[in-house]
């Protein structure tokens, strides 16, 4: 045999033995699936496994913030059949394209739609539904991860410790939002790099007396500012110089670096999400450090949902079948446990298994404390919870007591541009300070190097 020959040979074996070429074989006529997700939010295991037992090829693209996505939504370079999208994006979507979110077969998703038949009966919370109904959300939209924003804090912060501050006093302040205005607080609070959820805070110290007046609608208070309010010029400045009194006050903005310094000691205060409170908590559990979570004003906050749309592309590309399964397959309760576990944030569906997992979790038979969870799981619903484990509890679940308080802010509309000026004013002025501090160690520099090269020519001319 020729040289030649037995090197071809040689390399049609090498080939015909790759992983690589057996896997584009094995995907060759599978259907290839587009999604586009938040980062780190859901446990990647879910997503092999969902290839392996439908013979499909899951693109799986993220992005770091809402905005961003929309932007790569109008940029359409990628048709994606499925994009998890936050409850105000909804809104904005629809705005732009009309056609772009498709309506979804209940049918095709019985594990979220209530139309299960096994055992599992796996759904979306009576809860959640209600709400998402009333949104105009429910048949265009698998809820995925829902939430609500609060406070996280360590009652045994060094400062807070060095100012002789109590945990009773402490969580007793934590009660109220106006405090992280407080000066006895300042430097050792972070608060959110992000519009939405720094103006929502705006807005909660803001018309903090409106709130109390029960007469007055909290849903038309949150949303002050909003396309629909008539007074939005005079609401947004109100917001604007409320946050630039609380920018003095704080550590810094942050999006994603909270949840760990305030797990690692680092600051004594965060305002966050309650999935990364969640996180937070379990992680300075580990460090020996006894995290607190609150909802100031009787809980009175914002309530947020992210949730799966499927596209037009969806459609259009005939993935529609396949992209209602994946949906089933994420709401099924064994798969949303392991994505609990993984990323920290609460799903939407209520299922007698997913129950009986936080009962595992966080139940303590020996405590006297009950935490009612009825409003979510129905019959009876209720955990016996040990004071270690509490707070985490309640940043996964709001109290029952306080759910009528939750609100959703919808989205801005018209008047987007309005709160967007708002927040570049509020922000530009950190860029002004940090070039003014530029400025002034350059000029003392210039100063130094001058005064110190007369000396030295002085010093010359007296040798001299």
């Amino acid at each position: 045999m020729s040289k030649k020959m037995l090197f071809f040979l040689t390399m049609i074996t090498m080939l015909l033995s790759s992983p690589f070429i057996f896997d584009n074989i094995k995907n060759k006529n599978s259907v290839v699936l587009k999604i586009l997700n938040s980062e780190d939010y859901i446990d990647k295991e879910i997503i092999s496994d969902f290839e392996e037992k439908n013979n499909v090829k899951i693109v799986y693209d993220t992005f770091d913030t809402q905005e961003n996505m929309f932007n790569i939504i109008k940029t359409n370079k990628i048709q994606y059949d499925l994009i998890c999208v936050s409850d105000y994006m909804f809104q904005k979507i629809m705005n732009y394209d009309k056609e772009f979110i498709e309506k979804l077969d209940e049918n095709l998703i019985p594990n979220y739609y209530d139309k299960n038949k096994n055992e599992e009966k796996s759904k979306c919370s009576d809860f959640i539904e209600k709400i998402l109904k009333n949104e105009g959300i429910h048949e265009k939209a698998v809820c995925y991860m829902w939430g609500f924003i609060g406070l996280v804090y360590n009652v045994d912060f060094p400062i807070f410790k060095k100012q002789k501050l109590e945990e009773k006093d402490i969580d007793n302040d934590m009660k109220n939002w106006n405090i992280l205005w407080d000066k006895k607080y300042q430097k050792t609070i972070s608060i959110k790099d992000s519009i939405r959820d720094t103006y929502a805070l705006g807005i909660l110290k803001t018309f903090k007396k409106d709130f109390e007046d029960k007469t007055k609608n909290k849903t038309k208070i949150f949303n002050y500012g909003n396309e629909n309010d008539k007074d939005a010029i005079k609401h947004i400045e109100e917001v604007k110089n409320n946050l630039k009194e609380l920018k003095k006050n704080i550590f810094g903005f942050e999006n994603d670096s909270g949840k760990e310094d305030i797990a690692n000691n680092k600051i004594g205060i965060n305002f966050s999400w309650s999935g990364d409170a969640v996180y937070s908590i379990k992680k300075a559990r580990q460090n020996g450090i006894n995290l607190h979570f609150s909802v100031p004003d009787n809980g009175t906050t914002n309530i947020w949902f992210d949730q799966w749309i499927m596209t037009k592309y969806a459609k259009i590309n005939k993935k529609s079948e396949i992209a209602h399964r994946f949906l089933n397959f994420i709401s099924n309760s064994k798969n949303v446990i392991r994505n609990t576990k993984k990323i920290g944030y609460t799903s939407a569906i209520a299922s007698e298994e997913i129950f009986k997992y936080y009962s595992e979790v966080y139940e303590d038979l020996n405590s006297e404390e009950e935490y009612d969870l009825d409003y979510f799981f129905n019959n009876k619903r209720k955990i016996k919870i040990s004071k270690e484990k509490k707070y985490q509890l309640k940043a996964q679940f709001p109290e029952s007591k306080n759910i009528e308080n939750l609100v959703i802010m919808k989205d801005f509309g018209k008047n987007n541009e309005l709160i967007l000026n708002m927040w570049n004013e509020l922000k530009s002025e950190d860029n002004n300070f940090y070039i003014y501090e530029i400025v002034i160690i350059l000029i003392e520099s210039i100063l130094f190097i001058y005064i110190f090269y007369r000396i030295k020519k002085i010093k010359y001319l007296l040798k001299k």
